[in-house]
C-alpha cells in the first residue's frame, strides 16, 4: 500500500516557481525566435550580397514542424518557375495515377498486322534507362529483344504495323515553346509512342588523317544515314552539332570534331509512333518475319507501317493477341523528370493525367485543367487563379507561379503519406542529378531534397530540408529572374540559391539542438 506525504509549500514560494517556468520558457521562445530572426537576417545578407541588383528575388521559407512562415521575401509574386514547374506535374501524376502505376506498351498480333498499343511510355528505349539496368543494355539491344520476342510469339509474315497513339493527341511540340528549342533534345515531340526520346543520336571521333570524323547512331538503322560535313581538326574544339532536314528525318553533321566525344551529338526526331514501327519492322526483317514483302534489311525505310487505327482495329472487335508487353513504372518516370529534369517525361505525366481523367486523347490544355483543379482543391481557390500552367516541364515561358504556391504545394505532397515517399525519392540530392555540382565548398549536414529550374535568365531551386535524426522539416523555394534588358542572372543566381539552402541546413540543425535542449 503506497504512503503519500503531502508537504505544504508556502503560497510565495509557489509564486517564485510559477515566475522562474515563465522565465525559463521565455528564454526558449525567444532563443527560437532568434533564431528565425537570425535566418531571415542571413537571407537578406545574402541577398545584398549575391550581385543580384538587376534581378526579381523572391524567397519563401516555411518550418513544416510548427506550419511557421521563416523567411518570405516577394513570395506572392507568380514568377517564370522553369523546371520546377515538374514539382507540380510530378505531384499532380501521383495523385491521379498513384505511385503503383504502371506505364504498358503492347505489341498485338491480330492476323498478319502487328499493333504497337501505346500508353505514353516517355522511357521506353530511354538510354539513361537502359544503362541503368543490371546488366546495361543498349537501345539496339531492346530492338533486337523485342523483335525476337515477337518472332517467338508468331514468326509468320507481318503485312502492317500499325502505331496506336490515340492515348495523346498529335500536338507533339507545345505551341509556347520557342522555334529555336525545337530541334535540341530537351525539347522532344510527346507523342503516344516515343522512343529512344524522341531524338537520334550520333557519336563522332576524329579521323586520323584529318577528314571526316567516323561516327555511329543510336538507334542504328541504315536508312537513317547521316550526311557527314563535319572536319576533323586538332585545333579549335569540338563544335560538332547535328542538323535534321525539315520535316523529314535527314540528318547532317557539321562543325568541327577535335576529340572523341564523351556524349552524342542530338537533334529531335519527327513522326515517332511511324518512325518506331520503321524500327521494330527493320529489326523482324533482320530476325527473319518478313514484313510488307520485304525480306531482307535495305537502305530504304521500312514500308507497312502507319499510325492510327482504323474503326474496327478501334473497337477491339478483331481477335488479338499480346506477343509482348513493356512496363515502365511511374516511380521510374518520375526521377527521370525530377532528379534529371528530363522534359519529355514531365509532359508526358502530363498528357497522362488529362487521359486518366477524361477518358479522351490526352492533351496539354486538358492535363493544365486538372493540375488547376487539384490545385484548387487542395490548396484553395486563390492559388487555383494565381497559377498559370501551360506544359508540364516548364520549357514554356507562359508558366508563372508564386513562390509560395510551391512551398504549399510541397508541404501539401509531404503531409500525404502516398505522396511523401515517391516524390523524396524522385527528387536530387547533393551529388545525384541536378545537383551534380552544386553546394560546391558548402558543407550540407541535413538532408537536402530538390528541384532545380534553368531557363534562359532564370535560376530556381525548390524543395526540402530534413533533420536526419529528428526529421523536423523546412520547406522552400527561391526563384530568381533576370530582369528585361538586364545583364543574366547565370551563376551568381545559382550561388545564391546554394547558400541559401546551405543557411537553411543551418537553422534546422541549430534550431533542433535548440528544442532537444529545453
Amino acid at each position: 500500500m503506497n504512503t503519500y506525504r503531502f508537504v505544504a509549500v508556502p503560497i510565495r514560494s509557489l509564486r517564485a516557481l510559477a515566475v522562474g517556468l515563465a522565465v525559463c520558457l521565455a528564454a526558449f521562445g525567444a532563443r527560437g525566435q532568434s533564431l528565425e530572426l537570425g535566418l531571415a537576417a542571413e537571407i537578406d545578407t545574402l541577398i545584398a550580397a549575391a550581385g543580384l541588383e538587376e534581378a526579381d528575388v523572391s524567397v519563401h521559407i516555411v518550418d513544416l514542424s510548427t506550419d511557421r512562415t521563416l523567411v518570405t521575401r516577394q513570395a506572392d509574386r507568380p514568377m517564370l518557375p522553369a523546371s520546377t514547374m515538374k514539382l507540380l506535374t510530378s505531384v499532380s501524376a501521383l495523385h491521379v495515377l498513384g505511385a503503383e502505376y504502371v506505364y504498358r506498351t503492347r505489341f498485338e498480333r491480330i492476323g498478319d498486322r502487328l499493333i504497337i498499343r501505346g500508353s505514353g511510355d516517355p522511357l521506353l528505349g530511354d538510354p539513361a534507362l537502359l544503362r541503368a539496368q543490371d546488366p546495361p543494355a543498349s537501345t539496339d539491344q531492346l530492338l533486337d529483344t523485342l523483335a525476337e520476342a515477337i518472332a517467338a510469339d508468331n514468326d509468320s509474315p507481318i503485312r502492317e504495323i500499325v502505331a496506336d497513339d490515340s492515348v495523346f493527341d498529335r500536338e507533339w511540340t507545345h505551341p509556347t515553346w520557342d522555334e529555336e528549342d525545337l530541334p535540341r533534345h530537351y525539347a522532344a515531340p510527346v507523342a503516344g509512342v516515343n522512343f529512344h526520346g524522341n531524338v537520334f543520336s550520333v557519336f563522332a571521333r576524329p579521323s586520323r588523317d584529318g577528314n571526316s570524323p567516323s561516327i555511329s547512331t543510336e538507334p542504328d538503322a541504315a536508312w537513317l544515314s547521316v550526311n557527314v560535313k563535319a572536319r576533323s581538326r586538332r585545333d579549335g574544339g569540338n563544335t560538332a552539332w547535328l542538323a535534321r532536314s525539315p520535316g523529314a528525318n535527314l540528318f547532317t553533321l557539321l562543325g568541327n570534331v577535335a576529340t572523341r566525344l564523351s556524349a552524342p551529338i542530338r537533334v529531335t526526331t519527327i513522326d515517332n509512333p511511324v518512325l518506331f514501327g520503321q524500327l521494330v519492322a527493320d529489326r523482324l526483317v533482320r530476325t527473319g518475319v518478313p514484313v510488307a514483302g520485304r525480306e531482307k534489311p535495305s537502305v530504304d525505310p521500312p514500308v507497312g507501317v502507319r499510325m492510327g487505327l482504323t474503326d474496327t482495329e478501334a473497337n477491339g472487335s478483331e481477335q488479338a493477341r499480346v506477343a509482348v508487353e513493356v512496363r515502365t513504372p511511374l516511380t521510374d518516370v518520375l526521377e527521370r523528370c525530377n532528379r534529371d529534369s528530363h522534359n519529355l517525361s514531365a509532359e508526358a505525366l502530363m498528357k497522362t493525367i488529362a487521359n486518366a481523367v477524361t477518358g479522351q486523347p490526352g492533351t496539354w490544355a486538358d492535363g493544365a485543367a486538372v493540375m488547376r483543379m487539384l490545385i484548387r482543391e487542395r490548396l484553395g481557390p486563390e492559388f487555383a487563379a494565381s497559377a498559370s500552367i501551360a506544359d508540364g516541364s516548364g520549357l514554356s515561358r507562359s508558366n508563372m507561379l508564386a513562390p509560395s504556391l510551391v512551398t504549399a504545394w510541397l508541404e501539401d505532397a509531404y503531409e500525404d503519406d502516398s505522396v511523401r515517399q515517391p516524390l523524396l525519392e524522385s527528387l536530387a540530392t547533393p551529388g545525384s542529378g541536378t545537383f551534380t555540382r552544386r553546394f560546391n565548398g558548402l558543407d550540407i549536414d541535413a538532408l537536402v531534397y530538390g528541384k532545380s529550374g534553368t531557363l534562359t535568365g532564370v535560376r530556381n531551386v525548390a524543395g526540402y530540408v530534413i533533420h536526419p535524426v529528428s526529421g523536423r522539416c523546412v520547406v522552400f523555394c527561391i526563384f530568381v529572374s533576370q530582369r528585361p534588358g538586364a545583364a543574366p542572372v547565370g551563376r551568381n543566381g545559382r550561388d545564391f540559391a546554394d547558400r541559401v539552402i546551405n543557411a537553411i541546413d543551418d537553422w534546422v540543425l541549430e534550431e533542433d539542438g535548440a528544442t532537444a535542449g529545453r
